[in-house]
């Protein structure tokens, strides 16, 4: 009889075993191909070298920390850690490095431990609004998302962002349900780091706050512990704020808009996430999110959903205020979705005879998803890590100039090879032959205009190697990232009698960059006098900063 049981919790779901079961399967999706590849997206590089930089300054631990700082970035010139992203990411990665060496692969073994940590917080959540089957489904559908699989693949915020948002909920419920001061801190705690990790988080503020209003009602939210933890997470998001906006122009304007506000009063504006949801929850997501809401709605179990349903609300509203958009700052949605879908389907129709089909419809989905993610491509591309390696054996190397769309793999491959001070220092072309905020839209400037102008700075800085993506990727907004300069670059590239290519790297079979490669040229002609430092535009912060080059 009591075996009879054992396997009746097995099929149902509530065996302890299931949850390891689902995260090592996961993994195994997750980690697929993970040593292939360099860093695709634009973002990558920036977040796989802010925790370089971090390990790098705990490992000095510099006296003149400005100086220091210059320096750093004169070497590895793709920081984003404050002009555009908190340090939280960075710090943890920092720690991975420190263990296991600098590398994409280390980098990717980070978010991969943040995916794994947002599946166990999102099954703790979920276990204490509902039962472990509930809790289960919801972290298998989370876990096997397509957009989850995909970005737990990159090196990007998007999957540790929602595991911080996860745990700050998990501890959260649990203040509720225990009244505990502990709980209370550790969500205090949690919110702040969640924003630490992408600034978008502090959206998460406001649903605790009108969770506890509705809770609580508006004398007992406003008692001394809750003052002291709002105010908590108010200095020191208010301090950090304070602090980056000195480095930060760019990020404001994303927010704002170029028209101050007024895309507010568009109604493509208020649209644009909606019909995003197909790309980030998929079709059939999309669908069971909807029917589960339908079944909680009438089978009374809305009132257990209030705080997703929160989330869901205040993001989107959150989301739609922000004026820079791209669907992929809507996954911060998903888990909210996640939640009203296993709600519905599985704990709404608990004591139906449809149990069974809500049970068994997102099972299939789970395994489904699973399967797909097994055969979804990483969307990965061929690295950098070649030509870099490659220049790094050059005895005559030291200045490189590098002009790509993806300029910042190749500035993370050097450090990954060279360390934190080796003799290779990329220059980038979108500082030196023209400057732009992040993209050519935003703050743009061409710094040269012809074919001699770009000659002059090459023998000027003594630019003995240059590496080059041959031409553009097929997507029309890549254009973005090849302005005048960036051709005129190319045409100079032609002249046999001062340049000889000496390596050429396919990108990817893909039809969008087939017949893009990585080129490597050497200059053939005479440099020098040289010059004793360089300037970097700097259209992000609003400022230019000149550095000292080393002794040549």
């Amino acid at each position: 009889m009591a075996s009879k049981k054992k396997l009746q919790h097995l099929f149902e779901l509530r065996s302890p075993w299931w949850l390891p079961v689902l995260a090592l399967l996961c993994l195994i999706v997750w980690t697929r191909q993970i040593h292939l590849g360099g860093l695709s997206w634009s973002d990558a590089p920036q977040h796989a070298l802010d925790g370089a930089f971090i390990l790098d300054l705990v490992r000095d631990m510099p006296a003149h920390l400005n100086q220091w700082a210059q320096e750093y970035y004169l070497r590895y010139p793709n920081l984003g850690i404050v002009t555009f992203y908190p340090p939280f990411f960075a710090a943890v990665e920092a720690v991975f490095y420190s263990i296991l060496g600098v590398s994409i692969l280390t980098a990717r073994l980070c978010v991969v431990a943040f995916a794994l940590t947002g599946l166990i917080a999102m099954y703790w959540v979920t276990r204490q609004l509902f039962d472990r089957t509930t809790a289960l489904i919801a972290a298998g559908l989370w876990a096997t998302l397509p957009t989850t699989v995909l970005w737990s693949r990159q090196v990007m915020l998007e999957v540790p962002t929602v595991a911080m948002l996860l745990i700050c909920l998990g501890c959260y419920l649990k203040y509720r349900s225990t009244n505990s001061i502990l709980w209370l801190s550790l969500t205090t705690v949690s919110i702040i780091l969640a924003f630490f990790t992408k600034q978008w988080a502090i959206f998460f503020a406001g649903v605790i706050f009108i969770d506890l209003l509705i809770t609580l009602g508006f004398k007992k939210t406003f008692i001394p512990r809750h003052w002291i933890a709002m105010g908590s997470v108010v200095v020191v998001i208010g301090l950090y704020t304070l602090f980056s906006s000195r480095y930060a122009a760019l990020s404001s304007l994303l927010v704002r808009g170029e028209d101050g506000w007024r895309h507010l009063f568009s109604i493509e504006n208020w649209i644009f996430y909606l019909k995003a949801m197909p790309e980030v929850l998929s079709w059939p997501m999309v669908a069971f999110t909807a029917l589960g809401l339908l079944i909680a709605v009438s089978s009374n179990t809305i009132h257990q959903l209030r705080t997703p349903m929160l989330w869901a609300v205040v993001f989107f509203l959150f989301a739609s205020i922000i004026a820079y958009k791209e669907p992929r700052y809507f996954y911060l949605f998903v888990p909210s979705a996640v939640i009203l879908t296993a709600g519905g389907l599985i704990h709404g129709l608990e004591k139906t005879n449809l149990a069974w089909a809500g049970r068994g419809l997102l099972m299939t989905m789970i395994v489904m998803q699973l399967i797909n993610g097994w055969f979804q491509s990483p969307n990965r591309l061929g690295g950098f890590a070649p030509a870099a390696g490659l220049i790094a054996q050059k005895p005559d190397a030291d200045l490189v100039l590098i002009d790509a769309a993806r300029e910042g793999d190749f500035i993370f491959a050097l450090r990954s090879i060279q360390g934190p001070s080796g003799k290779i220092i990329p220059l980038r072309a979108s500082k030196l032959l023209y400057s732009r905020a992040a993209r050519r839209r935003w703050a743009y400037q061409a710094h040269v205009k012809n074919e001699s102008q770009i000659l002059k700075l090459i023998r000027d800085y003594g630019i003995r190697y240059l590496v080059v993506e041959s031409g553009l990727p097929n997507v029309p907004d890549w254009e973005d990232y090849f302005p005048p300069p960036s051709q005129i670059l190319r045409n100079v590239l032609k002249q046999k009698n001062n340049f000889e290519k000496i390596a050429s790297y396919p990108i990817s079979s893909d039809a969008v960059w087939k017949n893009v490669t990585i080129d490597v040229y050497r200059y053939r002609g005479h440099l020098g006098p040289l010059k004793k430092s360089v300037t970097f535009p700097m259209p992000s912060v609003g400022k230019d900063v000149t550095i000292p080059l080393p002794n040549r």
